[in-house]
């Protein structure tokens, strides 16, 4: 009798990452800052999945080792990559947004923060918290320096465990 057994394609290694992958980041807490390198990774891997079937399987293959090689990477610090994750009290963001162009890269990053909740000396505190890359970050430590002071420490520093 022959053996039925069929080995795992390099399309089924895809699958296998991806849902890998999206496991990982279901279960990453939203502000862990491994989480974003992930998504990135799954994002590579999902169009890696939607090239053209047709392509000959030497050059898939060459690809694959590409992208294995990449995502195996560990992040530098300082890498674009990486997000960086701050937090503003409310008064200092509202502010600052309101001397933003609405337009503008800056208010974007800021439009995405998330509002969260902490107790603070028996009392609940407010504040925004965003993520982006350490060239957004200068970004709006400058934009802090000239529009709204107020806002800049608190830019200027990553959130603490």
């Amino acid at each position: 009798m022959s053996d039925n057994k069929t080995t795992p394609s390099d399309s089924d290694a895809l699958v296998g990452s991806m849902t890998d992958l999206a496991r990982q980041i279901g279960e990453m807490e939203p502000d862990d800052p491994g989480r974003a390198l992930r998504l990135k990774e799954l994002y590579t891997l999902t169009e890696l999945s939607k090239s053209p079937k047709s392509e000959p399987n030497k050059v898939m293959n060459k690809r694959m080792n590409a992208l294995r090689r990449e995502v195996g990477k560990e992040v530098i610090f300082g890498s674009p990559l990486r997000h960086l994750i701050f937090r503003l009290p409310l008064s200092e963001y509202d502010n600052f947004v309101k001397a933003l162009d609405p337009s503008s890269r800056a208010a974007e990053i800021l439009k995405n923060a998330c509002f969260q909740r902490e107790t603070v000396a028996g009392g609940v505190e407010g504040f925004m918290e965003f993520s982006c890359t350490g060239d957004e970050q200068k970004l709006l430590l400058d934009l802090a320096n000239h529009y709204y002071p107020a806002a800049a420490p608190f830019i200027s520093r990553l959130k603490t465990p």
